[in-house]
């Protein structure tokens, strides 16, 4: 699932950030419902809604590893 270029989970900027399969791993949901998550964030109150991406590396989006638990426990 992972390519051989992509960390599951990296220090960019002084922070955790996070790839999209370490979210289908932490959370246990597929691909495509962690695409609807984000692809639907604007439908959701702010402090509800998926993260945005925090950064691109390789074509891989990472998000805000604290974000995403945030987003996960709510």
């Amino acid at each position: 699932m992972t390519s051989g270029n992509e960390a599951l989970r990296r220090i960019e900027g002084g922070r955790w950030v996070v790839s999209r399969v370490w979210v289908m791993e932490h959370t246990g949901a597929s691909a495509a419902t962690v695409a609807r998550w984000y692809s639907r964030r604007e439908h959701h109150p702010e402090g509800l809604r998926f993260p945005e991406v925090a950064c691109t590396i390789e074509r891989v989006h990472y998000y805000d590893q604290e974000a995403v638990e945030a987003f996960w426990s709510a």
